[in-house]
């Protein structure tokens, strides 16, 4: 046999047939090392949805993997119908263990520095998108801090340049402090646009459903008023527009008998009345949401 014959018949019988293993081996490694690249891109990065180019580098690879087993399987097994491996002498022996040592090595470093390199500018664009993200957002919130603390006592707010919130940031006013019977929540994406709005005002049992409902009105009116004092937009007019209680809810709930729980809800608004829970010591109230 020439020297090029003898090293085909080595890489045959041999090379290829020891490195299957390593290479079963490799496509649990892989796929879990695709799972740590997109969870980092989604916990980290704040990436959405799968990567499709680290997708496709991935499968690339275990196609690629499972054809070369696949291969190197069915080769040796029918070589070995129809001829007989030579018998390796010192020479022989060792370039078969310095190839398989070198491959081996290749078959573990390739995959991984590959799909590395496939995601390393996912993370780049990600970052640079979160940073863009909040740097929209943290106007609106700053401007809705600065408005509400021209007449509540109280203003907390979800400050975007503490990190990045895919779920948007948050701003809550108590017009009377935290623990007070009137609150608003307004929420901003991470456009800078308000979504959503929810106001919560306390209801005293012992007073008339028209004192109580005179106080509500005027409690959001107030705190609608500094929304709109923020000059920031809204994802719809009326989260911005709606300055009171649905005249429905306010008729349904005077008319009613006792103060026993409603829910109402027409178009963008929701609004529900909470009786007092003794068990769960949670005191009346009234909310509305508009989004």
């Amino acid at each position: 046999m020439s020297e090029k014959e003898v090293k085909k018949h080595l890489n045959k019988y041999y090379i290829r047939p020891a490195l299957m293993r390593r290479i079963l081996f490799m496509l649990v490694i892989v796929s879990v090392y695709w799972v740590f690249l997109e969870m980092i891109d989604d916990l980290v990065f704040n990436g959405s949805g799968f990567f499709s180019a680290g997708l496709y580098c991935y499968i690339g690879i275990v196609v690629l993997y499972l054809i070369f087993f696949g291969y190197s399987h069915i080769s040796a097994a029918v070589g070995f119908t129809k001829e007989k491996p030579i018998e390796l002498n010192g020479p022989q022996a060792g370039f078969v263990q310095k190839k398989i040592k070198k491959y081996r090595v290749w078959i573990v470093l390739a995959p991984l520095i590959l799909m590395t390199l496939v995601f390393i500018p996912r993370y780049v664009y990600d970052s640079f998108q979160t940073e863009a993200k909040t740097q929209a957002a943290a106007p609106t919130v700053y401007a809705l801090k600065e408005a509400f603390e021209s007449g509540c006592e109280t203003v907390l707010v979800d400050d975007p340049a503490e990190g990045y919130d895919e779920y948007g940031y948050g701003v809550t006013a108590y017009l009377d402090g935290i623990g007070g019977t009137s609150s608003v929540r307004v929420n901003v994406g991470n456009d800078g646009i308000i979504n959503r709005v929810f106001y919560t005002v306390d209801v005293d049992t012992d007073e008339s459903k028209e004192t109580n409902i005179e106080k509500v009105q005027t409690d959001i009116g107030l705190l609608n008023t500094m929304l709109n004092g923020a000059g920031a937009q809204a994802s719809k007019e009326a989260i911005l527009e709606r300055d009171g209680l649905p005249e429905t809810f306010v008729s349904v709930f005077c008319n009613g008998e006792g103060y026993r729980d409603l829910s109402y809800g027409e178009d963008d608004v929701y609004v529900y009345f909470w009786a007092e829970d003794e068990e769960y010591y949670i005191d009346p109230y009234i909310s509305m949401s508009v989004d």
